[in-house]
């Protein structure tokens, strides 16, 4: 699936199938990150591509054996191709408010803010 969203800043983004290297990459970092080996479910994913290669998901699942590991995730290809969590939120948050958000490490490259719109309602 894909589809435009978003105001006066619209972006374009991709539904990543299912077994393919864009979808399975951020659930790996995730796994990473978390520190858990089970599979997601109820997993909603868009890949986000722009100017410079930038590549990043956004991701709103929970893990499927045990549903308290929850949340949404923002997932970002590093220049050296390494995929990782930047950034987080609770599940039950909704779109892109910065208040929601918390960034790991250095928190996402490129133009964060532009997020804002094509989240909108997620």
């Amino acid at each position: 699936m894909s589809a435009t969203t978003g105001g006066a800043a619209a972006c374009a983004w991709t539904e990543p199938a299912v077994g393919t290297p864009d979808r399975v990459a951020p659930l790996d970092a995730m796994r990473a990150k978390l520190g858990v080996s089970g599979q997601f479910a109820g997993v909603d994913m868009r890949l986000f591509t722009g100017p410079a290669g930038l590549k990043r998901w956004y991701v709103k699942a929970y893990q499927q054996d045990d549903k308290t590991v929850r949340g949404r995730w923002l997932v970002d290809e590093q220049p050296d191709r390494t995929v990782r969590v930047v950034a987080e939120a609770d599940y039950d948050t909704r779109g892109y408010r910065k208040a929601d958000w918390h960034a790991i490490g250095g928190g996402v490259r490129g133009p964060a803010a532009t997020l804002a719109d094509c989240l909108d309602g997620t």
